[in-house]
C-alpha cells in the first residue's frame, strides 16, 4: 500500500520530534556495553567479587559502576561512574613510605614552621595547619614489627579506562540501532 505524498510529506516534518524524543532511550542503550565491560573488568581486577578486601579496617570495600543520565531530549547524556575506592585499582601507586611524613609540617631541615594558616612562608608558600600525628608502628606478618615500610609502587589495571577505549564501538552502534529503529517505525505506522 503506498502513501499519499502529503502523508509522507508529514511524517517527514515530524522525524525530528520523534527522534528527540528517542534520544534519551539511545543515550542509555549505548551506554549498557561501557557499563556491561566496565563491570566486567572491575570483576576481574578485583578477584571475581566486586570487593577490595583489607580496605576501610579490613572490611572490604565494594567497587562497582553506575549509569546516571543528565539533561532531556536532545541534550541528554549518560555518565558511567565507578563507584567506591575504584582508584585502588584503576591509577599507578608511585612509590611511597608508609606510614607518611606529611610533607608542610615542618620547613627546610626540620624546622617547623610557625606561620598562621593562610600567611606566606619565608619559602614563597602558603602556610596550612595540619593535626600533629603520633608516629605508628607496622606489623608485616614474617618479618616483624616496623616504624616505617617503603613501598614499592605499583601498576594500575586501569578497568575503567580501558572498557570505555573499548567499549566506544558498540556503545556507538547500540545507540544508532535505537536511532534506525525509531525512524523505521515512525515511517512505516
Amino acid at each position: 500500500m503506498t502513501l499519499p505524498v502529503a502523508e509522507w510529506a508529514r511524517r517527514a516534518a515530524t522525524l525530528p520530534a520523534a527522534l528527540v524524543e528517542a534520544t534519551p532511550r539511545a543515550v542509555l542503550a549505548g551506554a549498557a556495553p561501557l557499563e556491561r565491560d566496565a563491570r566486567e573488568n572491575l570483576r576481574r581486577a578485583s578477584g571475581g567479587d566486586l570487593r577490595l578486601s583489607r580496605v576501610r579496617s579490613g572490611k572490604g570495600a565494594r567497587v562497582d559502576v553506575k549509569v546516571t543520565t543528565q539533561g532531556s531530549g536532545s541534550g541528554t547524556r549518560a555518565l558511567v561512574l565507578p563507584v567506591g575506592p575504584v582508584s585502588l585499582v584503576e591509577g599507578d601507586t608511585r612509590r611511597h613510605r608508609e606510614p607518611f611524613s606529611y610533607a608542610g609540617t615542618t620547613g627546610a631541615g626540620g624546622r617547623r614552621r610557625y606561620a598562621t594558616a593562610g600567611q606566606r612562608t619565608a619559602t614563597g608558600g602558603i602556610a596550612r595547619r595540619r593535626r600533629a600525628a603520633r608516629r605508628g608502628f607496622l606489623y608485616i606478618p614474617g618479618v616483624g614489627v616496623r616504624a616505617y615500610v617503603n613501598h614499592p609502587g605499583t601498576s594500575g589495571k586501569h578497568p575503567v579506562a580501558n572498557a570505555m577505549r573499548t567499549g566506544a564501538g558498540p556503545a556507538g552502534r547500540a545507540g544508532a540501532a535505537v536511532f534506525a529503529r525509531t525512524i523505521a517505525e515512525h515511517l512505516t505506522s
